[in-house]
């Protein structure tokens, strides 16, 4: 078990999925079952599960979603695979990844769906969550593998409303029967979306319970020979939108001509040229210090996918005061422990 003082980063799941089909494929068979639980920081793992074997892993940076999910998979980081967030330029055109859907750039880099299939697995991901976020990020996350569709169970339309227990049950044990319909010797990826809740509700209740309905499911599994996994990409720490900041950045925008993007906690600044220093010098001046100012090339260097496509200047959260979605309570895109330190687990090794 990895120290909590010296996770390894989350582009090493690739390499520990890998392992885990490598291991069913010699022995036995039995598939390989693994849950994506978005949004899920490593204490809250050890608040709910008591059978599994956790390890900490390290989120990238930004700790955001798209970019961490994809490091997950494919082993590489960031700066690599050049998905850096949520809103980002691709050719010079600001987008929303989640949103877009020409064609990403595949580096060739692969993924663990195709490492199961390498070892005579089957490579099989049931969306869940997913089935809401059609687009070109989801295709290069996912390719290789044999998609199911699977239940909605965070992101359903209409007001949100956290699901039961029993809805968790049902609804996860159909996408586990429907992921491995053709066969035991499978890998199955199945992504819930917990970050949902917890954006607006924190490490609650409700988000324990739903991590002990995935361990009494896992376990059910390992007793049927299966080995079950989780990670996340992910946690989240207390964030209040700052409207004297969202003026503040509008203010400034209108003088030097600047555009944002970014996600949760990390925005980055793009800014019209010949302007950056002048801005930077603002920026330090008239921000609070919870509020980092630095340079993007600090933390991508130039040259790579996400560098091209990240503007100059990053601001960097480091308090509980920043930009968010209205009704949010917790965020993440930024440093803070809470934010970094996910879990890795696994049921059924021993």
């Amino acid at each position: 078990m990895n120290a909590v003082g010296h996770p390894q980063s989350v582009t090493a799941v690739r390499s520990r999925l890998a392992g885990l089909v490598e291991r069913q494929a010699a022995g036995a068979g039995g598939a390989v079952v693994v849950f994506a639980l978005d949004g899920v920081g490593r204490g809250l793992a050890d608040r709910a599960w008591r059978a599994a074997e956790v390890c900490t892993m390290r989120s990238v940076f930004p700790s955001t979603s798209a970019a961490a999910w994809l490091s997950s998979l494919t082993g590489v980081p960031v700066a690599r695979h050049g998905i850096p967030g949520v809103v980002f330029t691709i050719d010079d055109d600001l987008v929303n990844v989640y949103e877009h859907h020409r064609p990403l750039v595949d580096g060739g880099q692969g993924n663990v769906f195709g490492d199961a299939v390498a070892h005579g697995y089957r490579a099989v991901a049931a969306l869940c969550d997913l089935v809401n976020y059609p687009c070109s990020w989801r295709d290069l996350l996912l390719r290789g593998a044999e998609v199911v569709v699977g239940t909605p169970l965070y992101t359903r339309p209409g007001p949100y409303r956290a699901p039961s227990a029993d809805e968790l049950d049902t609804g996860l044990r159909a996408a586990v029967a429907a992921g491995l319909a053709g066969g035991d010797r499978c890998l199955l990826w199945c992504f819930v979306e917990v970050d949902t809740h917890i954006h607006h509700h924190g490490d609650d209740a409700h988000a324990v319970e739903a991590l002990r309905v995935v361990e009494r499911l896992a376990l059910d599994l390992v007793a049927d020979g299966h080995v079950v996994a989780a990670h996340s990409d992910h946690g989240h720490t207390p964030t209040t939108h700052d409207t004297w900041l969202a003026e503040l950045l509008d203010g400034l925008a209108a003088e030097f001509g600047f555009t944002m993007g970014g996600a949760g906690r990390t925005r980055w600044l793009y800014p019209a040229p010949g302007t950056s220093e002048a801005l930077a010098a603002r920026l330090r001046a008239e921000l609070p210090g919870s509020i980092r100012v630095e340079r993007s090339d600090s933390e991508f260097p130039p040259g790579t996918a996400a560098r091209d496509r990240v503007g100059d200047l990053l601001l960097v959260a480091e308090g509980t005061r920043f930009l968010t979605v209205d009704g949010y309570r917790f965020d993440h895109g930024s440093r803070t422990r809470e934010e970094i330190e996910v879990p890795f687990a696994v049921w059924g090794v021993r």
